[in-house]
Protein backbone atom coordinates (compact mmCIF):
# COMPACT_ATOMS: atom_id res chain seq x y z
CA UNK A 1 0.00 0.00 0.00
CA UNK A 2 1.25 3.47 -0.83
CA UNK A 3 0.47 4.83 2.63
CA UNK A 4 2.70 2.25 4.30
CA UNK A 5 5.60 2.93 1.93
CA UNK A 6 5.39 6.68 2.56
CA UNK A 7 5.23 6.15 6.34
CA UNK A 8 8.33 3.94 6.20
CA UNK A 9 10.20 6.57 4.15
CA UNK A 10 8.95 9.61 6.14
CA UNK A 11 8.13 8.49 9.70
CA UNK A 12 6.35 10.86 12.06
CA UNK A 13 6.69 10.91 15.84
CA UNK A 14 3.15 12.26 16.24
CA UNK A 15 0.40 9.65 16.38
CA UNK A 16 -2.12 11.78 14.47
CA UNK A 17 0.23 13.17 11.81
CA UNK A 18 0.42 10.50 9.14
CA UNK A 19 2.13 11.50 5.89
CA UNK A 20 0.96 8.39 4.07
CA UNK A 21 -2.67 9.10 4.96
CA UNK A 22 -2.34 12.72 3.82
CA UNK A 23 -0.89 11.68 0.47
CA UNK A 24 -3.53 8.94 0.15
CA UNK A 25 -6.34 11.43 0.77
CA UNK A 26 -4.94 13.87 -1.78
CA UNK A 27 -4.49 11.09 -4.33
CA UNK A 28 -8.12 10.03 -3.85
CA UNK A 29 -9.28 13.59 -4.49
CA UNK A 30 -7.18 13.85 -7.64
CA UNK A 31 -8.16 10.37 -8.83
CA UNK A 32 -11.88 11.01 -8.38
CA UNK A 33 -11.65 14.37 -10.13
CA UNK A 34 -13.32 16.13 -7.24
CA UNK A 35 -11.64 19.46 -7.65
CA UNK A 36 -14.39 22.07 -7.65
CA UNK A 37 -14.96 25.63 -6.55
CA UNK A 38 -18.57 25.68 -5.40
CA UNK A 39 -19.25 25.53 -1.65
CA UNK A 40 -20.90 22.12 -2.01
CA UNK A 41 -17.83 20.79 -3.85
CA UNK A 42 -15.47 22.09 -1.18
CA UNK A 43 -17.54 20.51 1.61
CA UNK A 44 -17.59 17.22 -0.30
CA UNK A 45 -13.82 17.32 -0.87
CA UNK A 46 -13.07 18.02 2.79
CA UNK A 47 -15.45 15.26 3.89
CA UNK A 48 -13.92 12.69 1.54
CA UNK A 49 -10.40 13.66 2.61
CA UNK A 50 -11.31 13.28 6.29
CA UNK A 51 -12.91 9.88 5.68
CA UNK A 52 -9.87 8.57 3.79
CA UNK A 53 -7.43 10.08 6.30
CA UNK A 54 -9.37 8.64 9.25
CA UNK A 55 -9.56 5.22 7.63
CA UNK A 56 -5.81 5.07 7.02
CA UNK A 57 -4.87 6.47 10.44
CA UNK A 58 -7.19 4.00 12.20
CA UNK A 59 -5.55 1.16 10.27
CA UNK A 60 -2.11 2.26 11.42
CA UNK A 61 -3.09 2.87 15.05
CA UNK A 62 -4.98 -0.41 15.54
CA UNK A 63 -2.75 -2.48 13.23
CA UNK A 64 -5.99 -3.86 11.84
CA UNK A 65 -7.26 -3.30 8.30
CA UNK A 66 -10.82 -2.97 9.58
CA UNK A 67 -9.92 -0.26 12.09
Amino acid sequence: MISEKINIRYPSSDKWLNWGAIVGGIMCLIDQGMIGITPADIIQEVTIFLVIYGMLVAKDITRNALG
